[in-house]
């Protein structure tokens, strides 16, 4: 739990996921190729999903309004 809520908290935005993949997710979903009802995008979004796993949902939320707001 330590290392996601550091790597959460240091994050530099240099090791960004490519938009391309992200483009490529949304339109499979809007275009019916992928059948998925939840769609985990990159390295970003796997790390977002095995915070929220691993923590209280208050803590969670709390890290990620200190984060992006």
């Amino acid at each position: 739990m330590d290392k996601i809520e550091n790597l959460m908290e240091n994050r530099d935005g240099t090791q960004l996921d490519d938009p391309q993949t992200i483009v490529d997710a949304i339109a499979a979903q809007a275009t019916g190729e992928s059948k998925q009802f939840r769609t985990v995008i990159g390295q970003a979004g796997n790390e977002l999903l095995a915070y929220r796993n691993s923590v209280p949902i208050e803590q969670y939320l709390e890290t990620l309004a200190r984060n992006y707001n």
